[in-house]
């Protein structure tokens, strides 16, 4: 203001804070009374301004004997100085329920839904991986016997477990080769549906757990706000602007604690043992 640059706009209560203002409005009832510098405003007899600028030049009436003696007592009765900021936040953490929280998720259900499924599909993979390159291992090493030429003698058949239909080391040779081909694309299927849901899975667990999780936060953000917004002003005075917008985002990590990355772990780790153990018991 003192150094008239650029044009400042003044809320004030104090007539100290506006007295050097080159313009002064004075509003009451949400309307313009009275406007001009504050000589031109003081002149007026009857104005608005003049009588407020002459109650504050008034005199204090109080009795200072009798507060004097009030503070005494109030000094006797005091008791330690309490820390505010510590006091909020232990009364935040009592107050934190993870059952309201659970239902405050509620509206993200079909998120969660999508993720679940995700993670279901990303758990089964290495279970399936198992099996997959178990089968592999059996391609790789997929036993041929050597033959004879001509025909196969039976005893040597019998021997080296070749089968009595063929009668060709030929034969022999053709159908082990056709088995192998038809394994092998056997194998690049399972392979290929094994990355197929790993990328769906992982993509549906990440978009749905997260979206739900980013939804619940922004709400959080907002009602946290709005309710901050809404406090006495003695709220304010016992708690530090650091504390007040920390505040904005220590009430979403208390729901991002179950939410989002802790339910994939557990989605995932909990599909990948039941598959496993239903597959162990087919197996047997």
């Amino acid at each position: 203001m003192d150094s008239h640059e650029r044009t400042t706009i003044v809320i004030a209560h104090r007539l100290s804070t506006v007295r050097k203002a080159d313009r002064i409005v004075f509003i009451a009832g949400g309307k313009v009374r009275e406007s001009g510098s504050h000589a031109d405003l003081v002149d007026k007899p009857n104005g608005r301004y003049n009588r407020l600028v002459e109650s504050q030049k008034r005199k204090s009436t109080v009795n200072l004997n009798a507060i004097k003696k009030d503070n005494q007592l109030g000094e006797e009765d005091e008791e330690e100085d309490v820390d505010f900021e510590k006091e909020a936040e232990e009364l935040a953490s009592k107050a934190f329920n993870k059952a309201e929280a659970r239902r405050f998720a509620t509206p993200e259900i079909k998120f969660y839904i999508v993720g679940a499924v995700g993670c279901a599909l990303a758990g089964g993979v290495f279970p399936a991986w198992g099996i997959v390159f178990a089968e592999m291992i059996g391609l790789l090493f997929y036993p041929v016997v050597p033959c004879f030429e001509g025909n196969i003698p039976p005893e040597f058949a019998l021997m080296q477990n070749i089968p009595e239909s063929y009668q060709t080391c030929d034969d022999y040779y053709n159908q082990a080769a056709n088995s192998i081909q038809e394994l092998s694309f056997e194998v690049s299927l399972y392979w290929v549906g094994i990355i197929a849901a790993c990328l769906v899975g992982n993509l549906l667990a990440f978009w749905g757990l997260g979206y739900a999780t980013e939804r619940i936060n922004r709400r959080m953000r907002d009602m946290t706000f709005s309710s901050l917004m809404r406090q006495e002003v003695a709220f304010f005075d016992k708690r530090s602007v650091g504390s007040i917008t920390s505040q904005l985002q220590d009430d979403v990590s208390f729901v991002f604690a179950f939410s989002g990355e802790p339910i994939r772990t557990l989605v995932i780790n909990l599909s990948s043992v039941v598959t496993g153990l239903t597959i162990s018991m087919v197996s047997f």
